[in-house]
């Protein structure tokens, strides 16, 4: 029927048939092109809000993490066996993250007050402060925190699971909304589904694993 219309029209128009299919293939490219940074488009504000709910969903997980390591010096090598100081998501926190690997490569143990004039940022220094002179004094040496810190592990685990699972399933309704098969996106959300169940706190507990 296309190839109808171009000869119809070229007649018309009285030009070359193959003068008008060009520019038939242009407009047609022209039009994928905008498809597609539609579709970036489309993409790149699914990834900042995914990563917006993921920083604020994460957040007081990452504070607690730090919270333990700085409570229990012990726990910065149980903690940093499991991530990096680039997985935390917060800035804030990743900079306490990596004073305290830091230290820890090192192997020196600071001293409280000498961990505080590590930080120049008032809310920084105010958190570590309160941590260490306040809440470490009442902490006392009965807390399992690496039952603590594994808690928070899968809980952020999960969060990260979560992200994944939320950018699938978005990919899912787009493929869906174009009339694509949704196949690939269907099998990648169960995965996750099932990667999720299976995350518990005692898998970063070997010995308690089972």
């Amino acid at each position: 029927k296309r190839q109808e219309m171009v000869h119809y029209y070229a007649e018309k128009m009285r030009i070359d048939e193959e003068v008008l299919w060009e520019e038939v293939r242009r407009i047609r490219k022209l039009q994928r092109v905008r498809r597609g940074k539609k579709k970036d488009q489309i993409q790149v504000a699914l990834a900042q809000k995914t990563q917006a709910s993921f920083a604020e969903r994460s957040r007081p997980v990452e504070e607690e993490l730090i919270r333990i390591m700085l409570i229990y010096w012990d726990a910065v090598s149980f903690v940093f066996s499991f991530m990096e100081v680039s997985d935390f998501f917060n800035e804030d926190l990743q900079l306490i993250a990596a004073v305290l690997f830091e230290f820890y490569t090192n192997q020196v143990r600071p001293e409280p007050e000498e961990l505080i004039h590590y930080f120049t940022d008032a809310q920084i220094a105010e958190f570590v402060s309160r941590v260490v002179l306040s809440e470490a004094q009442q902490a006392g040496i009965t807390q399992d925190y690496r039952r603590w810190a594994a808690d928070c592990l899968a809980k952020l685990q999960r969060l990260m699971l979560d992200l994944k699972i939320e950018e699938v399933r978005e990919q899912l309704k787009l493929r869906e909304a174009s009339g694509g098969d949704p196949s690939e996106f269907l099998e990648a959300w169960r995965n996750l589904q099932d990667q999720r169940r299976r995350i518990r706190a005692e898998n970063f507990l070997p010995d308690l694993a089972g």
